[in-house]
């Protein structure tokens, strides 16, 4: 699928997320935050395996679990430059719709992913 495709997939559904093997949609949610992928990861990690993930917005976390689940390809409406870097690292092909130094948390407080034992490299998650 194009980046436009995937745009539209999120926004004309209302997904955070989507996952996909081929063109077909093996996974999608609408929850926001990391939980999904997480979720995801942990109770079904084959729907990662050479997947396309269409994610509303990448942080370095979500970057984290989509190499170790070992998508193939990861497309974000917003990307942070350190979840970008640590795709292009980890070998999985990057597209997106815009790239930022970081991405600030919902409350305000600090970057998506501060205090998160997977954005500091650790492969797992800190409550």
């Amino acid at each position: 699928m194009t980046d436009a495709q995937l745009h539209e997939l999120l926004k004309d559904n209302g997904y955070t997320l989507a996952v996909l093997k081929g063109d077909q949609v093996v996974f999608h949610s609408q929850e926001r935050g990391l939980k999904p992928l997480y979720q995801l990861y942990r109770q079904q990690p084959e729907l990662l395996r050479d997947s396309v993930i269409a994610d509303k917005v990448t942080g370095k976390a979500a970057a984290v679990l989509a190499v170790l689940g070992g998508a193939k390809e990861v497309y974000s409406d917003l990307i942070s430059e350190h979840a970008f870097q640590v795709l292009e690292s980890g070998g999985v092909k990057t597209r997106y719709g815009g790239k930022a130094p970081y991405i600030i948390n919902r409350t305000k407080t600090g970057n998506l992913g501060d205090g998160c034992g997977l954005a500091r490299g650790r492969g797992r998650a800190v409550n």
